[in-house]
């Protein structure tokens, strides 16, 4: 079994994403707009949305671990003064 690196699946999810929404296109765009709740929001608005999200929420766990960091470091200073 081969691992991917991170970036490495990454590029290959960005394709997989890109070849969906070409399908998406050719399948729904001649008939109009999908029917359902998506509406007119496609595959790349939707993971464009997603992927948005996904940032912002990896910024908020990047500064709540610094931040619970940072009282780790105090905590221990406090302990061995």
């Amino acid at each position: 079994m081969t691992f991917l690196t991170s970036t490495e699946a990454d590029e290959k999810f960005q394709r997989a994403i890109e070849v969906l929404g070409l399908y998406e296109q050719d399948l729904f765009l001649p008939r109009g707009p999908v029917s359902n709740d998506h509406s007119s929001r496609f595959v790349l608005e939707l993971m464009a949305a997603a992927k948005e999200k996904d940032k912002l929420s990896s910024i908020l766990i990047n500064s709540l671990k610094n931040k619970l960091q940072v009282r780790e470091e105090v905590s221990l200073s406090l302990i061995a003064f």
